[in-house]
């Protein structure tokens, strides 16, 4: 089945969906700046809402599956911070989250899957 056309940009949505956000400055419990991000095969003309880019790649990245409920993810995200740190990793972008099953696909949060992904290069 290939991407669906949005109903307000026009753009072709990647099948399966694939969906992330940036966390911008670095991830923070609080006072958060957050890129969602949404995987197109097609750009729409985009608006002064939704803007249409080429993300670049991330040569190198440390990743961690996380199962369960969000309110997981800040004790996952300063676990892979302190391992990252110890294993001499210096963070080299801005954290991904990529969402993978949740409350549109799976009812018990327990099965939730997040994949944290934190651009890395080796200090």
């Amino acid at each position: 089945m290939p991407g669906l056309p949005t109903s307000r940009y026009n753009a072709i949505v990647r099948f399966p969906g694939y969906c992330y956000t940036i966390e911008h400055g670095g991830y923070k419990p609080e006072n958060i700046d957050i890129e969602y991000c949404e995987a197109v095969t097609s750009k729409g003309p985009g608006s002064s809402l939704i803007k249409f880019k080429e993300i670049p790649e991330v040569p190198l990245a440390a990743c961690l599956k996380v199962f369960g409920p969000y309110e997981k993810l800040h004790d996952n995200y300063v676990e892979l911070f302190a391992f990252l740190e110890k294993e001499g990793y210096k963070i080299a972008g801005d954290p991904r989250a990529v969402y993978i099953d949740g409350i549109w696909n799976q009812e018990d949060a327990e099965k939730w899957l997040t994949i944290i992904q934190v651009p890395v290069e080796k200090a």
